[in-house]
């Protein structure tokens, strides 16, 4: 069975080159493997390390990662497909365990969400990583996987149309839920890699998810969402409801209008949710010890959510 390993990158100059190296130093004994790099128009050494490695390197420029992916496919040959991003390293056994995973013919797809680095993180990648996890790790059935380390069949991947070039973000959702309405599309451990650029501060976590949140109306509206996937439903009505409550309560205190209970009242609702969530997380996965800075995290996740499908709810209304 042969292996394409598709990644698509922008100057990734810091990067690229572990990445290849580490799918490279995975291979094994297993040769009907190769590596497509596919760049976006980099300005600096990229595509220069990625050649030195003797990878088939394409260039397709101004478009969006989904695009690339695509364009990386259409120039390959395997018969299952593994996408990865260029800022991950895979950990050893990937392309085995991989290729073990789709010698089931019932297996449509597969992967596994990155991880964070065991050395040099920072308590929000750490944090972010806890309160991702799934409570009880291990081969499981899932809707959709993150694209920077999602694995499909190619007949599958070509009856589906590939990844939606129109989506900035979420076109791994998008993938996922076609794959997954096909067949098993399988979350698996022993795929792990890497992720070497989550964000280290809450300022770029805020940001990311902000970005990430882009086109998650465009998914909810069409039906594109699992029960996991609620918060980013609910959250900007949730959160616009407290922020506004705690303003009117703060404003109304200042006038001798309301009383000192109404706005500690206002600021519990505000923070009901990513309390609920934090505590649902330790019940479940421990940790108990980093309880404060697990709410801190959901707030700038909520909050991030929050803006992005507003925003993304007035683009749908304008269009």
């Amino acid at each position: 069975m042969k292996l394409s390993v598709v990644i698509p990158c922008l100057n990734e100059e810091a990067f690229i080159g572990e990445c290849i190296r580490s799918v490279q130093n995975a291979l094994g004994t297993n040769s009907e493997v190769e590596i497509v790099v596919v760049d976006a128009g980099s300005s600096d050494q990229t595509t220069v390390i990625a050649e030195s490695f003797g990878v088939h390197v394409v260039n397709h420029p101004r478009s969006t990662i989904a695009a690339q992916r695509n364009a990386g496919v259409r120039v390959s040959s395997g018969e299952v497909i593994a996408f990865l991003d260029a800022d991950c390293t895979v950990a050893e056994g990937w392309v085995q365990n991989g290729l073990e995973l789709f010698r089931n013919p019932e297996v449509l797809g597969g992967g596994c969400p990155p991880s964070v680095p065991s050395q040099d993180t920072t308590w929000v990648q750490r944090g972010w990583s806890f309160l991702k996890r799934k409570r009880r790790p291990g081969r499981m059935s899932v809707r959709w996987i993150p694209s920077a380390n999602v694995w499909v069949r190619r007949w599958v991947f070509e009856q589906i149309g590939g990844f939606n070039e129109h989506l900035e973000t979420c076109e791994d959702v998008d993938l996922g839920f076609k794959v997954s309405d096909l067949g098993p599309m399988i979350s698996d451990p022993s795929l792990c890699v890497y992720h070497h650029r989550e964000p280290r501060t809450l300022l770029e976590f805020f940001r990311k998810e902000l970005w990430h949140g882009k086109n998650s109306f465009s998914g909810i509206s069409s039906g594109r969402w699992t029960w996991s996937e609620l918060p980013s439903l609910i959250a900007p009505i949730y959160f616009l409801l407290g922020l506004g409550w705690i303003i009117i309560s703060g404003v109304l205190l200042a006038c001798d209008q309301a009383t000192l209970s109404d706005l500690v009242l206002a600021i519990v609702f505000f923070l009901a949710l990513p309390f609920a969530y934090t505590l649902r997380a330790v019940a479940t996965k421990g940790n108990v010890h980093q309880f404060f800075q697990y709410i801190l995290i959901y707030i700038v996740y909520f909050s991030a959510r929050s803006v992005s499908m507003i925003s993304s709810v007035i683009a749908s209304i304008r269009e």
